[in-house]
């Protein structure tokens, strides 16, 4: 519970409906946050901070598809299918939304997910 509100005040600026983390449909949201060094005189580039929240984002989501692999699926063939997928799915982020305060930066990320879980066969379970 206090995860949720936690990550509910993060994302205040956003309607709290579309403030979720998983797979829905055919998206994969991730949520990110990077501190930003307390001793930086300056403020972060927008282009940067938005770069590095885009690969942190990224990153989060090879990781979470990973790990529905491991917990889903158990024929070789799948699993191979799903590992190649990933590197594209990482590709194709948007940025739903980013916010900078003084000490962090946070977003919502959402990810194609339709060829991975085509892929996995479980597409239809999704839906």
């Amino acid at each position: 519970m206090f995860f949720l509100l936690f990550f509910a005040s993060c994302v205040s600026a956003m309607n709290t409906h579309d403030a979720w983390e998983g797979i829905q449909n055919n998206t994969l949201r991730v949520f990110v946050k990077l501190d930003i060094p307390y001793a930086s005189d300056q403020e972060p580039a927008d282009a940067t901070m938005n770069e590095n929240l885009m690969n942190a984002g990224s990153n989060r989501a090879g990781v979470i598809l990973m790990s529905y692999i491991r917990i889903h699926l158990t024929d070789f063939g799948r699993i191979e299918s799903c590992r190649q997928k990933i590197e594209g799915v990482q590709k194709n982020g948007k940025m739903l939304y980013h916010d900078c305060t003084d000490a962090s930066c946070t977003a919502l990320i959402d990810f194609d997910i339709t060829e991975f879980l085509d892929a996995a066969g479980r597409r239809e379970a999704t839906q």
